[in-house]
């Protein structure tokens, strides 16, 4: 078990979630007693919230390049409005 744990911990460090995959289900396919199963339900709840957490870390990081990209479009459409709202200013100032 301490071994399943360690490859399976190397696998997800990894990112090889396919592997990951396939070492869970070969050792799902194992008969357990009551001690290992007990370990396979704290270590399938370890495999969600790790397998969760990296979902949300690179839906964060997804959304902070979005973010990022939407402020630069924000300061460029400024400065384009700034340059247009000054030619007005300067045809009115001419005008006078």
């Amino acid at each position: 078990m301490e071994n399943f744990e360690q490859e399976l911990t190397q696998l997800l460090d990894q990112g090889k979630t396919a592997e990951a995959k396939k070492l869970i289900e070969d050792f799902l396919a194992q008969p357990l007693d009551e001690k290992q199963k007990g370990e396979l339900a704290f270590n399938k709840a370890m495999v969600y919230i790790r397998a969760k957490n990296e979902i949300n870390k690179e839906f964060i990081a997804k959304a902070r390049e979005i973010l990022s990209q939407l402020n630069e479009l924000d300061k460029n459409q400024n400065q384009s409005d700034n340059t247009e709202a000054m030619e007005d200013i300067r045809k009115k100032i001419q005008e006078l």
